[in-house]
């Protein structure tokens, strides 16, 4: 199940990766920009992410793991759907939203494994 999501997760990567280099090609107002950056960061805050605080080195078992891997899709779900309204595109912001709703399944998935122990 892990390397299934873990595939899921570079397909992920990929779509970003391409979205990255859309948005590069696109004029950038300096003024604007600043003023989302700041926007962002006041949105996000101190906000620490699970895997923030997370010492993997100490993750002993499968339990364990799961747990922390469901957090982190939690988290990443929240990232994204902060990210969404700064989406201009049409197609770009139903790609998110898509990715957002298989995040959401990633974690489904997790919490049933979690579950099932």
């Amino acid at each position: 199940m892990l390397a299934l999501l873990a595939d899921e997760e570079l397909e992920h990567q990929h779509w970003f990766e391409a979205f990255k280099g859309r948005v590069a090609a696109q004029p950038v107002d300096a003024e604007l920009e600043a003023m989302g950056r700041e926007l962002f960061q006041s949105i996000l805050g101190e906000k620490a992410f699970s895997l923030d605080d997370a010492d993997l080195s100490r993750v002993a078992d499968l339990q364990a793991v799961l747990r922390l891997s469901a957090d982190f899709e939690e988290d990443t779900v929240v990232f994204y759907e902060m990210l969404e309204p700064f989406i201009e595109d049409p197609l770009s912001r139903n790609d998110l939203r898509i990715i957002i709703e298989e995040e959401k399944g990633h974690s489904r998935k997790l919490q049933e494994r979690l579950g099932n122990l």
